[in-house]
This record gives structure tokens, C-alpha cells and sequence, in this order.
């Protein structure tokens, strides 16, 4: 039996307050920008005109900003960005209906605001107006780095570049995730007996060929290992697979591995001698 732990989902709360603009508060306007009717308006008629406000945004995590556009008029571009250059002043899209871009905080200004809109232009015209301003985590979750203690090397034939295709199949809802190492990588230890593959457990697709690959439930899985002469196959059928190596049972926990609690029992033996 081998263990998987998956990854680690973190809490991903909205960052924003009021992003619907349906008061005038908790954001701060300088030069046009103005709130008003559900929305947040500024023209081109002025130089590093803001919309600001005060989210709690942490150095070097990358953040959703989703927003829509109403009105677009303005013969210039918007900007977003955090503290005084982290982001730093970057361009984002306009287009009508919700847009979407994602930013990296590459510092937090000591004073100011943490997150803002930026309206840059200087003597041009026209008028943009948004609304439905979000901004959260990009990336709410931390892939969990695996270690797989399985029985290969005995039967791999390494006279050339090999691959391994893990297959690996839920026993409650039957469904597949797979992926392919390298058995000359570092992802790979073989020992002759007990060898060591490095499964990375996070992502999104459940259909890999870098050795990350998303588990999709917790519970009891069966998985299988073939070696195969293809660096991107996932086929089990296909002929690129030389043989299987292994099967077994997995075990996938969204805590970490399990433990065993040793009870300590106190029992009274009798012993009879014959005399």
C-alpha cells in the first residue's frame, strides 16, 4: 500500500470591499474617478488619476483581479497596480463585459494604497466606467510533493531513455489520473529493491506528462506502472508500452500521512509446571 497526500487548499476570501460600487465607500478616488449608481467613472482629462483601496496583498503571490467594464470611451489605457510600482504599472484589458488579469505583488507600499486603478492619461478624452471589481488569490492551493516507495527496478530495462506512465484509478467513482517520469530523472531513485518515484499531487488537469497531476477525491485507488518508450503517452494500450511493472493499492488522504498509535496492554500470564 502506498501513500498520497493531496494538495493543500487554502481559504481564498475576497480581498475587496464594496467591488460593486453599490456605496461610496471604502474606496478612495483622486483626480476624476468618481463613484456613483453602482459603478466607478473617470475621463481622460488629468495625470495619475487613482482608485484605490487597502486590501491585505502579500509579496511575491500572484492575484485574480476580475472587473467589468461598462463604458469604454477613453483614447488611453488603464493601469492597475499595487503600492507605488509593484505590479508596476501594469496595462490591463478594456474590452466591454468582465475581463480578467493576473498580477503578482512585487511590493506593498509602506504608505498609499496596496491595490489601485490607474488612469494615466493627460489631455484625451473620453470616459471609462467599471464595476464588479474582484480581487482574490490566484493560486488558493499548494501542490504536495510525494514520495512513492514501489518494487520496479528489477524488471525496468534502462539500455535507453525509459518512461514511466503511472496510471492511477478510483475505487468509488472509477475515474483516472495520469501522468509520465522520466526513470532517468531525479524524480526517480532506484535501489534495486526499494525504489522512490516523486509524485506531485496539485494542478488542474488529472492527464499530465510532468509528473503533476491532480487526484481528484480522497478514499482508495489502484495504480498501475508501465514503462513505456514515449515521453507523452498516456495510453495504456498504445504500443509504446513495453510492459507493466507493477500494480498495487494507493491510499489518498487530504491530511497528512497516516500514523500508527502503539497500545501498550497489560496482561497477566499464568504458567502451570508439572512437578
Amino acid at each position: 500500500m502506498i501513500f498520497v497526500q493531496r494538495r493543500t487548499v487554502l481559504p481564498n476570501p475576497e480581498l475587496i470591499q464594496n467591488g460593486d460600487f453599490s456605496t461610496n465607500t471604502e474606496w478612495e478616488t483622486e483626480g476624476t474617478w468618481n463613484i456613483s449608481t453602482g459603478m466607478a467613472t473617470s475621463t481622460g482629462n488629468g495625470v495619475n488619476q487613482y482608485l484605490g483601496q487597502n486590501p491585505t496583498l502579500e509579496i511575491g503571490k500572484t492575484y485574480k483581479i476580475t472587473y467589468t467594464v461598462i463604458t469604454n470611451t477613453l483614447s488611453a489605457n488603464i493601469f492597475a497596480m499595487s503600492g507605488t510600482s509593484a505590479f508596476p504599472y501594469t496595462e490591463i484589458p478594456t474590452a466591454i463585459g468582465q475581463n480578467t488579469v493576473n498580477l503578482t505583488a512585487t511590493q506593498i507600499a509602506a504608505s498609499g494604497y496596496s491595490f489601485r486603478f490607474l488612469n494615466r492619461s493627460a489631455n484625451t478624452s473620453g470616459t471609462i466606467s467599471i464595476s464588479n471589481v474582484s480581487v482574490k488569490l490566484a493560486n488558493p492551493e499548494i501542490p504536495k510533493q510525494n514520495n512513492l516507495f514501489v518494487t520496479i527496478s528489477e524488471r525496468l530495462n534502462l539500455t535507453s531513455n525509459k518512461w514511466l506512465l503511472l496510471v492511477f484509478e478510483s475505487d468509488q467513482q472509477h475515474t483516472k489520473s495520469k501522468t509520465v517520469l522520466n526513470a532517468n530523472s531525479s524524480d526517480v531513485t532506484l535501489n534495486e529493491r526499494i525504489d522512490k518515484l516523486i509524485l506531485t499531487e496539485g494542478g488542474s488537469q488529472t492527464e499530465t506528462t510532468d509528473g503533476t497531476v491532480k487526484i481528484s477525491v480522497a478514499g482508495f485507488w489502484q495504480y498501475k506502472i508501465y514503462e513505456q518508450t514515449s515521453a507523452t503517452n498516456l495510453d495504456e494500450t498504445s504500443s509504446d508500452i513495453q510492459q507493466l511493472l507493477e500494480v498495487g493499492k494507493m491510499t489518498v488522504t487530504d491530511t497528512d500521512e497516516l500514523t500508527t498509535v502503539e497500545h501498550t496492554n497489560q496482561v497477566t500470564n499464568f504458567i502451570h509446571l508439572n512437578s
